[in-house]
């Protein structure tokens, strides 16, 4: 169970500018009295792998989970994809439940897709395309919500199997290992703003599926 005080890592992704991963910061903070810290993972043409060792280097030494109070992590777009990766690699940490907001975690064509939607290219694109989907993680509960209100029509839309937020289809965010899934009808962006979705997340995070 997530108590008073739980070390969680907000993963910002790279549709996100700074705002909106600080509002849910301190929402977590302060409405569900968390100890939520952001980091920046979102360097879209940095390579996946370069990504995934900053967010190992701010879990052990700005969270610095133990085993009686492991980090929990919410990460939004494909910053899911950079935690996915980071739990395969770094199994030994002390993890705890995760949630994945708006993340094309399903196959490498749609988290390319996502990341060309944000200039990305070289690195990014060539470690993307490398990357295994097929996830193992075993004895970690992930769960995700994808939203399903596009706020603009555009040509990027009409790409989109629909429901979809905008930017990610809600089957681009269903990987058949989740624990838990949910669709609310929000935009990509207000993932990280909308009330429901961190009461949701949070309900996650303390009692799991």
């Amino acid at each position: 169970m997530s108590e008073r005080g739980a070390p969680v890592a907000l993963v910002q992704g790279t549709w996100l500018r700074g705002a909106e991963a600080g509002f849910m910061r301190r929402r977590l903070c302060e409405r569900y009295h968390l100890n939520a810290k952001r980091v920046l993972v979102r360097n879209a043409r940095a390579g996946l792998q370069r990504n995934v060792d900053v967010l190992a280097d701010f879990i052990l030494h700005d969270l610095g989970p133990t085993e009686s109070s492991p980090c929990h992590i919410i990460a939004h777009g494909l910053a899911g994809v950079v935690v996915m990766s980071f739990l395969q690699q770094h199994a030994d940490l002390p993890i705890g439940r995760i949630v994945l907001l708006g993340t094309p975690v399903v196959s490498a064509a749609a988290a390319l897709r996502v990341a060309s939607l944000d200039g990305a290219d070289g690195e990014m694109a060539q470690s993307l395309t490398r990357q295994s989907f097929d996830w193992s993680l075993p004895g970690i509960q992930i769960g995700a919500i994808a939203g399903t209100m596009a706020m603009h029509q555009g040509r990027q839309n009409d790409a989109l199997a629909a429901p979809h937020d905008g930017v990610v289809s809600v089957e681009e965010t269903q990987w058949t290992g989740l624990a838990d899934h949910l669709s609310l009808a929000v935009p990509h962006a207000g993932l990280v703003t909308s009330r429901e979705v961190a009461d949701r997340a949070v309900r996650f995070l303390q009692h799991g599926a």
